[in-house]
């Protein structure tokens, strides 16, 4: 990326300092472009907007926290990186649990009852056999077998619609980065249950008791797992182990459940 791309001036770098500050343009070319799509959104021409060096990095360190938060870390766990402004950062307890529920339910209930009156007898028998259990909050496990075209993201398109137009929480997970473009606020396994790289037999994934994510798993009503046989079963395991041991607190009959 070309320091020229940009409209907004900087002094050269400065050798004798670290390059990730002097070089500010690129640490806050994502805001640059964020903020050129929000200015000119009313009008015609694209308005620029004027601001000083040190306000570009607060303002791209202020990004950066928010999307770490949705990841369920922040800037302070990298003690190496400066903090963000408190006063750019939005005041959220919970910022995994608020982006879950920040939903337009009418519209997801609108396209929940779209889709259910596309869904073939076959799709609607898993689909009542899911919801069935989800809206009993019972526990279960259930795996769905079907060649790829056939409708597997679709049936997970349906209950998502379902569960989130009511203000319930679902975890969408895939094994590959890839697939997780093709399934609404979709994440891999990996970046959402901090599964880790090298797993044996006695992994656990790396999350922190009454952290925001533990929260988050807790209030979820459902877990959907695409592509679940591309995983290696020490990833399962160490899965299973450690909602068990995050839900033990919250009800001690989960503790013998399988996840």
């Amino acid at each position: 990326m070309c320091r020229d791309d940009f409209p907004y001036s900087a002094k050269k770098s400065d050798k004798s300092r670290s390059p990730l500050w002097t070089d500010k343009i690129f640490l806050s070319s994502e805001f640059l472009r964020n903020s050129e799509s929000l200015t000119s959104e009313s009008s015609s021409e694209l308005v620029y907007l004027i601001l000083t060096d040190d306000q570009l990095i607060q303002y791209a360190l202020a990004d950066i926290e928010m999307m770490l938060r949705s990841c369920g870390k922040s800037l302070k766990d990298y003690p190496p990186m400066p903090r963000a402004d408190t006063s750019l950062v939005p005041d959220i307890q919970n910022s995994l649990i608020h982006d879950k529920l920040n939903y337009n339910r009418q519209s997801l209930a609108e396209e929940h009852v779209r889709l259910m009156s596309t869904m073939t007898s076959e799709q609607l028998k898993v689909y009542d056999t899911i919801m069935t259990r989800v809206n009993e909050n019972k526990p279960d496990v259930f795996f769905l077998y079907g060649y790829g075209g056939t409708g597997n993201i679709f049936i997970w398109r349906v209950m998502s619609a379902a569960l989130c137009s009511k203000g319930e929480i679902v975890l969408t997970v895939v094994s590959s980065g890839i697939a997780a473009l093709l399934i609404p606020d979709g994440r891999t396994a990996h970046s959402r249950f901090c599964i880790p790289l090298y797993v044996d037999e006695f992994s656990t994934c790396i999350i922190v008791p009454k952290s925001p994510l533990t929260l988050l798993i807790q209030k979820a009503k459902l877990i959907i797992w695409d592509e679940a046989p591309m995983m290696h079963k020490h990833c399962f395991e160490a899965v299973d182990r450690t909602l068990k041991d995050i839900l033990k607190s919250v009800d001690e009959k989960v503790q013998g459940c399988c996840f």
